[in-house]
C-alpha cells in the first residue's frame, strides 16, 4: 500500500497512489479515525484494487465509490473493449439497445462475442456428431461467480443453452467465459 497523507489547506487530505484491494479497510479506518473530509485515488488503480479483490472487498470499494465506477459498468468496459477490437460500434449499439433489461443486453453481447471468436463456424443443432461447447457456471459464497467447467452437447437431449452461444472449441469456450466473466454474470444473474 502506498497512500499519502498531507494537509491541504485547513483539510486533512488523503492521496492514494497504489492501493491493494485489502488496503481499502485500512485506508477507511484512517479516514474515520482522523475524521479526514477528501481523498484521492486513481480510478485505473481502484478499478485493478476491486478486479484483485474478493467479494467482500469489491463490496467495500462499491459501498466508496459505487457502483458506477466499479461493479456495475465493468461488464460494459468489457464489451467496449471487445467493440473496438472487432470493428463493431459500441454507442450504435447501446443506443440500440437502451432501454432493455441489462440480461438482455448481456445475451446481445455474448452472441456477438462468441460469434466474433466462432469465425464462420455455425452449431449444426441437426448434426448429433458435431461437438457444440458452452460454459458452466457455479455461484460459490466464496469466490462468487464463477467459470466452473465447460461441456458439450451431445446424442443426449438438453435445452441448458441456446445454440447461438455453442463455441466451435473448448477453449473457445474456456478463454471467452474467463475473458469475459463480468458480462456472463449480468447475462446469469439478477445482481
Amino acid at each position: 500500500m502506498f497512500a499519502k497523507r498531507f494537509r491541504s489547506g485547513n483539510k486533512n487530505t488523503i492521496m492514494i497512489n497504489f492501493l491493494s484491494a485489502k488496503g481499502w479497510r485500512n485506508i477507511i479506518f484512517l479516514i474515520k479515525k482522523t475524521k479526514m473530509k477528501n481523498f484521492e485515488a486513481n480510478p485505473e488503480l481502484v478499478l485493478e484494487s476491486y478486479k484483485a479483490g474478493n467479494d467482500s472487498d469489491r463490496k467495500l470499494l462499491v459501498k466508496i465509490f459505487g457502483n458506477d465506477n466499479l461493479e456495475d459498468n465493468e461488464w460494459k468496459r468489457l464489451f467496449k473493449e471487445f467493440c473496438k477490437e472487432s470493428g463493431l460500434n459500441y454507442d450504435a449499439l447501446m443506443e440500440k439497445w437502451d432501454g432493455e433489461e441489462d440480461d438482455e443486453i448481456a445475451y446481445k453481447m455474448i452472441k456477438r462475442i462468441l460469434k466474433y471468436h466462432n469465425k464462420s463456424w455455425v452449431a449444426d443443432i441437426t448434426n448429433p456428431n458435431q461437438k457444440k461447447w458452452y460454459p458452466w457456471f457455479v455461484w460459490d459464497k466464496q469466490s462468487g461467480f464463477g467459470l466452473s467447467y465447460t461441456d458439450y452437447y451431445a446424442t443426449y437431449s438438453n435445452t441448458g443453452v441456446g445454440s447461438r452461444l455453442y463455441s466451435e472449441t473448448q477453449q473457445i469456450t474456456i478463454d471467452v467465459a474467463k475473458k469475459y466473466l463480468p458480462i456472463y454474470k449480468k447475462f446469469h444473474t439478477y445482481l
